[in-house]
């Protein structure tokens, strides 16, 4: 009916043609909320780590990370080990990332210049430090 396809264009309206109002004023990007501009300016532009390991008192920049490293305190932890240098490892993430500084693989590149990581977090740390003014 008519009714339903206003109403159905009205949800798409709102959905795909906000207003973005919160703005970045260390990048110039926009947002649709303050939310949405909190949150980039967490991830992009400072390294504040909010969440720590009650266990071990390291901290991360986002509760998935913890949670995932809190796992590596489990007594049923399954300790990886790196063939090359026989380092240990609980977390399967940090193997992996470990194992590229013996490879010498970094699929992470900054977008403004010709530089790789290992991480995404130390290209957008060198983002933030380098490129952003």
């Amino acid at each position: 009916s008519g009714r339903y396809l206003r109403s159905r264009h009205a949800v798409h309206e709102q959905i795909q043609h906000r207003v973005k109002d919160a703005f970045c004023k260390l990048c110039c990007r926009r947002f649709i909320s303050n939310e949405d501009l909190e949150t980039h300016n967490r991830v992009v532009h400072t390294e504040e780590k909010s969440f720590k390991c009650d266990e071990c008192g390291r901290r991360f920049k986002f509760f998935k990370c913890l949670r995932r490293h809190e796992k590596s305190h489990s007594k049923d932890a399954i300790m990886r080990t790196c063939r090359t240098c026989q380092k240990m490892f609980r977390d399967k993430h940090e193997l992996e990332c470990h194992l590229r500084r013996h490879t010498e693989e970094r699929p992470f590149q900054c977008k403004h210049c010709n530089q790789s990581f290992t991480r995404l977090s130390s290209v957008r740390k060198h983002e933030r430090r380098k490129h952003v003014s």
